[in-house]
């Protein structure tokens, strides 16, 4: 279903709220977020229903947001988009380069990448949310004779975000001007520049311990002096930060329903005829392992989740078992636990192998896409 302006009247706390299901923490980032969404459909909004009224402004709330892996800083926007259902394109910018050097023309990708968000829908086009990913890897500062492009790729994105007519390879020309932008990176070492800013003011930057330092936002200035440009920065008027999850913080994320990881176990072991039950342990000790120093937060959790019940998936897919209580000894004693289990099961039917004629491939449809409405209070 396309994305109509007209039929947006969300306030930005009814956005917020619908995203809080979906993503635990971050709540500046996600206030931030939810603003400068309403912000520009409430504009593309208006801008449709009195396109002569030269009041009506045509600034774009871009925001910049800058995290560590596993912050949600990447799901954020996705999500977000996903609920209002407006065209997202994101887009890695680690292979982008200049014309003319090694790499992904930035002029190339981000047409192409618009046009397939919006479905091949010139009227969807305007309402694209494009998400450049790891803009931080083309700080300036991080430039080395192998890599002069950095500063020009940039450039490249200072004229798309400011609004350029740029043609897909198939020929469809974009505008990229009504398109709202939304940049993320790690920086990392960035802390140091925090660091050495604060202890210019008078402070001892030894005694700072670590959870101070992250209270200790980047400015822009720092931003700048990591290597972006300028005139870039100023493009994002919204700066948000995502902060690293902590134990309690990973816990909550397990524990939400709508969150993938757990629920999707559960749905995973469902289609094998299995009904599960998880004990609060299990929760305990996986935001634990993720929560480790080496660990890289919500992003650590899928890898965890994954290992932890692959085995147990493809073993009792063939056992005649009903119902399975996963505890603690599921994570701490995979092998021991599925032995026992094994032992005490008996195997299904053999299902056999799948037909070279395959049926299913032969009668398959695609699917009808889901078009998930955000829920909550309308204005």
């Amino acid at each position: 279903m396309a994305f109509n302006p007209s039929a947006f009247d969300y306030r930005p706390d009814t956005i917020k709220r619908s995203l809080d299901q979906y993503i635990y923490g971050q709540e500046e980032a996600k206030q931030i977020l939810s603003v400068a969404f309403w912000q520009h459909y409430s504009r593309l909004k208006r801008q449709q229903e009195q396109p002569l009224d030269p009041l009506v402004s045509s600034n774009k709330p871009n925001v910049l947001l800058i995290g560590k892996s596993g912050t949600a800083k990447t799901s954020l926007p996705e999500k977000l988009c996903g609920l209002l259902g407006v065209p997202y394109a994101r887009i890695n910018s680690t292979s982008l380069s200049e014309a003319g050097y090694v790499g992904d023309n930035t002029y190339e990708i981000v047409p192409d990448s618009i046009w397939r968000a919006a479905n091949h829908k010139s009227a969807q086009v305007p309402f694209t949310v494009v998400h450049i990913d790891e803009i931080d890897k083309k700080a300036i500062s991080l430039a080395d004779d192998h890599d002069v492009s950095r500063g020009a790729v940039q450039n490249d994105f200072l004229s798309i975000i400011d609004g350029n007519k740029m043609a897909t390879k198939s020929g469809v020309v974009i505008d990229t001007a009504p398109v709202l932008f939304i940049a993320s990176g790690a920086f990392n070492g960035i802390e140091e520049m925090v660091k050495n800013r604060i202890s210019s003011l008078g402070f001892n930057r030894n005694q700072l311990s670590k959870g101070e330092l992250v209270n200790q936002k980047p400015t822009r200035e720092d931003i700048l002096k990591y290597g972006m440009l300028d005139q870039l920065v100023r493009r994002f008027p919204n700066i948000a930060y995502t902060k690293l999850y902590d134990y309690n913080d990973l816990y909550q994320i397990l524990k939400l329903k709508k969150t993938p990881f757990i629920s999707d176990v559960i749905r995973d072991f469902a289609a094998l005829g299995i009904a599960v039950t998880v004990e609060d342990e299990v929760y305990q000790t996986l935001a634990r392992l993720a929560a480790k120093p080496e660990g890289s937060g919500a992003g650590e959790l899928m890898e965890l989740v994954n290992n932890s019940f692959r085995d147990y998936f493809y073993e009792l897919g063939e056992r005649q078992i009903e119902a399975v209580t996963i505890d603690r000894k599921f994570i701490d004693d995979p092998k021991g636990t599925l032995d026992k289990i094994l032992r005490d099961s008996s195997l299904k039917e053999p299902q056999g192998i799948i037909p070279a004629n395959n049926q299913l491939r032969k009668n398959n449809k695609r699917p009808k896409q889901n078009n998930k409405k955000l829920t909550g209070r309308k204005v």
